[in-house]
Protein backbone atom coordinates (compact mmCIF):
# COMPACT_ATOMS: atom_id res chain seq x y z
CA UNK A 1 0.00 0.00 0.00
CA UNK A 2 3.01 2.24 0.36
CA UNK A 3 3.19 2.67 -3.40
CA UNK A 4 -0.38 3.97 -3.45
CA UNK A 5 0.30 6.41 -0.61
CA UNK A 6 3.42 7.66 -2.37
CA UNK A 7 1.46 8.16 -5.58
CA UNK A 8 -1.23 10.15 -3.74
CA UNK A 9 1.44 12.29 -2.10
CA UNK A 10 3.08 12.92 -5.46
CA UNK A 11 -0.23 13.95 -7.01
CA UNK A 12 -1.00 16.27 -4.09
CA UNK A 13 2.38 17.98 -4.40
CA UNK A 14 2.14 18.32 -8.18
CA UNK A 15 4.97 15.90 -8.87
CA UNK A 16 4.54 13.82 -12.03
CA UNK A 17 3.92 10.15 -11.29
CA UNK A 18 6.22 7.68 -13.02
CA UNK A 19 4.65 5.86 -15.98
CA UNK A 20 4.90 2.49 -14.24
CA UNK A 21 2.96 3.66 -11.17
CA UNK A 22 -0.48 2.20 -10.67
CA UNK A 23 -3.20 4.40 -12.15
CA UNK A 24 -5.28 6.07 -9.48
CA UNK A 25 -8.40 6.54 -11.61
CA UNK A 26 -9.88 3.20 -12.58
CA UNK A 27 -10.63 2.31 -16.18
CA UNK A 28 -13.84 0.36 -16.88
CA UNK A 29 -11.81 -2.83 -17.35
CA UNK A 30 -10.22 -2.35 -13.90
CA UNK A 31 -13.57 -2.74 -12.18
CA UNK A 32 -14.34 -5.97 -10.32
CA UNK A 33 -16.99 -7.24 -12.80
CA UNK A 34 -14.39 -7.21 -15.57
CA UNK A 35 -11.66 -8.68 -13.42
CA UNK A 36 -13.64 -11.72 -12.22
CA UNK A 37 -15.26 -12.64 -15.54
CA UNK A 38 -14.25 -16.15 -16.57
CA UNK A 39 -14.05 -16.14 -20.38
CA UNK A 40 -14.21 -19.95 -20.43
CA UNK A 41 -16.92 -20.73 -17.91
CA UNK A 42 -18.78 -19.76 -14.75
CA UNK A 43 -17.10 -17.14 -12.57
CA UNK A 44 -16.39 -18.13 -8.98
CA UNK A 45 -17.75 -14.76 -7.88
CA UNK A 46 -21.14 -16.44 -7.48
CA UNK A 47 -19.96 -18.51 -4.52
CA UNK A 48 -17.00 -16.60 -3.05
CA UNK A 49 -17.60 -15.38 0.54
CA UNK A 50 -17.97 -11.64 0.97
CA UNK A 51 -14.90 -11.34 3.22
CA UNK A 52 -12.67 -13.00 0.63
CA UNK A 53 -14.14 -10.90 -2.19
CA UNK A 54 -13.45 -7.76 -0.15
CA UNK A 55 -9.78 -8.73 0.13
CA UNK A 56 -9.50 -9.48 -3.59
CA UNK A 57 -11.13 -6.14 -4.38
CA UNK A 58 -8.73 -4.21 -2.16
CA UNK A 59 -5.54 -5.83 -3.48
CA UNK A 60 -5.89 -4.82 -7.12
CA UNK A 61 -3.17 -5.85 -9.57
CA UNK A 62 -0.06 -4.50 -11.27
CA UNK A 63 -1.98 -1.77 -13.07
CA UNK A 64 -4.70 -0.78 -10.58
CA UNK A 65 -4.43 -0.36 -6.80
CA UNK A 66 -7.92 -1.83 -6.30
CA UNK A 67 -10.98 -2.90 -8.29
CA UNK A 68 -13.55 -0.48 -6.87
CA UNK A 69 -13.51 3.19 -5.93
CA UNK A 70 -14.90 2.08 -2.57
CA UNK A 71 -11.31 1.08 -1.78
CA UNK A 72 -9.84 4.43 -2.87
CA UNK A 73 -7.79 6.25 -0.24
CA UNK A 74 -9.35 9.51 -1.38
CA UNK A 75 -12.85 9.78 0.17
CA UNK A 76 -13.89 12.15 -2.64
CA UNK A 77 -13.73 9.23 -5.07
CA UNK A 78 -15.61 6.60 -3.04
CA UNK A 79 -19.04 7.84 -4.19
CA UNK A 80 -18.10 6.93 -7.78
CA UNK A 81 -18.77 3.34 -6.73
CA UNK A 82 -22.29 4.27 -5.57
CA UNK A 83 -22.88 5.94 -8.92
CA UNK A 84 -21.68 2.84 -10.76
CA UNK A 85 -23.92 0.39 -8.86
CA UNK A 86 -26.85 2.75 -9.38
CA UNK A 87 -26.22 3.13 -13.11
CA UNK A 88 -25.94 -0.60 -13.82
CA UNK A 89 -29.02 -1.40 -11.76
CA UNK A 90 -31.05 1.24 -13.60
CA UNK A 91 -29.89 -0.20 -16.93
CA UNK A 92 -30.71 -3.72 -15.74
CA UNK A 93 -34.16 -2.65 -14.63
CA UNK A 94 -34.85 -0.96 -17.96
CA UNK A 95 -33.79 -4.13 -19.79
CA UNK A 96 -35.93 -6.41 -17.64
CA UNK A 97 -38.98 -4.23 -18.19
CA UNK A 98 -39.00 -5.31 -21.85
CA UNK A 99 -41.82 -7.66 -22.82
CA UNK A 100 -39.46 -10.46 -23.86
CA UNK A 101 -38.32 -10.83 -20.24
CA UNK A 102 -41.66 -10.14 -18.61
CA UNK A 103 -43.37 -12.76 -20.77
CA UNK A 104 -40.76 -15.49 -20.34
CA UNK A 105 -39.60 -15.31 -16.73
CA UNK A 106 -41.53 -17.07 -13.98
CA UNK A 107 -44.22 -14.58 -13.03
CA UNK A 108 -43.87 -15.04 -9.26
CA UNK A 109 -40.12 -14.38 -9.31
CA UNK A 110 -40.36 -11.63 -11.91
CA UNK A 111 -43.15 -9.66 -10.24
CA UNK A 112 -41.53 -9.81 -6.80
CA UNK A 113 -38.16 -8.70 -8.16
CA UNK A 114 -39.57 -5.88 -10.27
CA UNK A 115 -41.66 -4.65 -7.35
CA UNK A 116 -38.48 -4.41 -5.30
CA UNK A 117 -36.70 -2.64 -8.15
CA UNK A 118 -39.55 -0.11 -8.37
CA UNK A 119 -38.97 0.75 -4.71
CA UNK A 120 -35.20 1.00 -5.22
CA UNK A 121 -35.31 3.00 -8.46
CA UNK A 122 -35.62 6.47 -6.84
CA UNK A 123 -32.58 5.62 -4.71
CA UNK A 124 -30.55 4.61 -7.75
CA UNK A 125 -31.69 7.75 -9.59
CA UNK A 126 -30.57 9.94 -6.72
CA UNK A 127 -27.16 8.29 -6.28
CA UNK A 128 -26.20 8.14 -9.94
CA UNK A 129 -23.81 11.07 -10.32
CA UNK A 130 -22.40 10.30 -13.75
CA UNK A 131 -20.45 13.20 -15.31
CA UNK A 132 -20.46 15.29 -12.16
CA UNK A 133 -17.20 17.21 -11.89
CA UNK A 134 -15.63 16.32 -8.57
CA UNK A 135 -12.86 18.21 -6.76
CA UNK A 136 -10.21 16.18 -8.62
CA UNK A 137 -11.61 16.76 -12.12
CA UNK A 138 -9.00 16.97 -14.86
CA UNK A 139 -8.33 20.24 -16.64
CA UNK A 140 -9.19 18.78 -20.01
CA UNK A 141 -11.58 19.63 -22.83
CA UNK A 142 -13.57 16.47 -22.05
CA UNK A 143 -14.09 17.58 -18.46
CA UNK A 144 -15.60 20.81 -19.72
CA UNK A 145 -17.78 19.16 -22.38
CA UNK A 146 -19.21 16.31 -20.32
CA UNK A 147 -19.07 17.47 -16.71
CA UNK A 148 -22.09 19.09 -15.11
CA UNK A 149 -20.39 20.96 -12.28
CA UNK A 150 -22.86 22.93 -10.21
CA UNK A 151 -25.79 20.56 -10.75
CA UNK A 152 -25.39 19.05 -7.34
CA UNK A 153 -28.14 17.34 -5.38
CA UNK A 154 -29.76 18.20 -2.06
CA UNK A 155 -27.78 16.92 0.92
CA UNK A 156 -30.78 15.52 2.78
CA UNK A 157 -32.01 13.66 -0.30
CA UNK A 158 -28.58 12.14 -0.94
CA UNK A 159 -28.24 11.13 2.71
CA UNK A 160 -31.66 9.45 2.62
CA UNK A 161 -30.85 7.60 -0.60
CA UNK A 162 -27.45 6.49 0.68
CA UNK A 163 -29.08 5.14 3.83
CA UNK A 164 -31.64 3.20 1.77
CA UNK A 165 -28.97 1.70 -0.49
CA UNK A 166 -26.85 0.77 2.54
CA UNK A 167 -29.83 -0.90 4.23
CA UNK A 168 -30.67 -2.83 1.06
CA UNK A 169 -27.09 -4.02 0.64
CA UNK A 170 -27.08 -5.23 4.24
CA UNK A 171 -30.20 -7.37 3.69
CA UNK A 172 -29.30 -11.07 3.60
CA UNK A 173 -31.99 -11.75 0.98
CA UNK A 174 -33.34 -9.76 -1.96
CA UNK A 175 -35.76 -10.74 -4.74
CA UNK A 176 -34.16 -8.24 -7.12
CA UNK A 177 -30.65 -9.49 -6.32
CA UNK A 178 -31.77 -13.09 -6.74
CA UNK A 179 -33.28 -12.51 -10.18
CA UNK A 180 -30.24 -10.59 -11.47
CA UNK A 181 -27.88 -13.26 -10.13
CA UNK A 182 -29.97 -16.04 -11.66
CA UNK A 183 -29.97 -14.37 -15.07
CA UNK A 184 -26.23 -13.65 -14.94
CA UNK A 185 -25.36 -17.31 -14.49
CA UNK A 186 -21.91 -16.34 -13.30
CA UNK A 187 -21.32 -14.79 -16.71
CA UNK A 188 -21.56 -18.11 -18.56
CA UNK A 189 -24.47 -17.09 -20.80
CA UNK A 190 -22.65 -13.96 -21.96
CA UNK A 191 -19.42 -15.90 -22.47
CA UNK A 192 -21.17 -18.64 -24.48
CA UNK A 193 -22.96 -16.04 -26.59
CA UNK A 194 -19.76 -14.16 -27.45
CA UNK A 195 -17.85 -17.35 -28.29
CA UNK A 196 -20.65 -18.44 -30.62
CA UNK A 197 -20.92 -15.05 -32.28
CA UNK A 198 -17.14 -14.81 -32.74
CA UNK A 199 -17.18 -18.11 -34.67
CA UNK A 200 -20.02 -16.95 -36.90
CA UNK A 201 -18.20 -13.67 -37.53
CA UNK A 202 -14.97 -15.42 -38.52
CA UNK A 203 -16.61 -18.06 -40.71
CA UNK A 204 -18.56 -15.39 -42.59
CA UNK A 205 -16.10 -12.48 -42.68
CA UNK A 206 -12.75 -13.44 -41.12
CA UNK A 207 -11.06 -14.43 -44.39
CA UNK A 208 -11.22 -13.32 -48.01
CA UNK A 209 -14.14 -15.70 -48.57
CA UNK A 210 -16.45 -17.53 -46.18
CA UNK A 211 -14.70 -20.44 -44.47
CA UNK A 212 -15.86 -23.74 -46.06
CA UNK A 213 -16.83 -26.66 -43.89
CA UNK A 214 -13.81 -28.65 -45.14
CA UNK A 215 -11.42 -26.12 -43.59
CA UNK A 216 -13.37 -26.10 -40.36
CA UNK A 217 -13.21 -29.89 -40.23
CA UNK A 218 -9.47 -29.86 -40.97
CA UNK A 219 -8.75 -27.43 -38.12
CA UNK A 220 -10.66 -29.68 -35.74
CA UNK A 221 -8.74 -32.77 -36.90
CA UNK A 222 -5.37 -31.06 -36.45
CA UNK A 223 -6.16 -30.54 -32.80
CA UNK A 224 -8.29 -33.55 -31.94
CA UNK A 225 -6.97 -36.32 -34.18
CA UNK A 226 -3.25 -35.69 -33.89
CA UNK A 227 -2.87 -34.66 -37.52
CA UNK A 228 -1.07 -31.41 -36.73
CA UNK A 229 2.48 -30.61 -35.62
CA UNK A 230 3.40 -31.71 -32.13
CA UNK A 231 2.50 -29.07 -29.56
CA UNK A 232 4.42 -28.38 -26.36
CA UNK A 233 2.68 -29.05 -23.07
CA UNK A 234 2.47 -25.30 -22.39
CA UNK A 235 0.48 -24.81 -25.60
CA UNK A 236 -2.18 -27.17 -24.30
CA UNK A 237 -2.53 -25.83 -20.79
CA UNK A 238 -6.18 -25.38 -19.92
CA UNK A 239 -7.39 -26.94 -23.17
Amino acid sequence: MGGVNDALAAIASGIAVAPNEKRMKLKPYDLLPGQVLNPMGVSGVETIPLNKLANVQKKGNKAAPHFSELCDLDPNRKAIAMSRISEVNLKTGAKLELAVYKNNINATLYNAAMAEFKVLKPTFDMLMGKDLAGPDADDTVSSVIYATAGEYKETAAVDAAAAKLHAWLMQPQSKWRSLVSLLSGGGIFYVASVHEKSHRAYIAHGEAAPVPVADYQKWCRLRLCGEGAAASSSDLNGL
